[in-house]
């Protein structure tokens, strides 16, 4: 899957992408955004979620959340 990654060259994408990456449902994804509890967080533009590639690239390398305070 990170070799997908590799290419992509937009900022965000959009959740049923995001979801496929990381192995997840888009329900959960959705659910994160919600609850604002998940390792990720997207940006909403004009009422869709869309999630940030850095941090998905983050999260799949297994690097440490860059949103939580006192992270390296």
């Amino acid at each position: 899957m990170q070799n997908l990654l590799e290419n992509e060259i937009r900022p965000a994408i959009p959740t049923g992408e995001a979801a496929r990456l990381l192995g997840r449902r888009p329900q959960t994804l959705r659910l994160w955004a919600c609850l604002e509890n998940g390792p990720l967080r997207p940006v909403r533009v004009h009422g869709r979620l869309l999630w940030p590639v850095a941090e998905i690239r983050r999260l799949l390398e297994g690097k440490p959340d860059s949103q939580t305070p006192g992270a390296a």
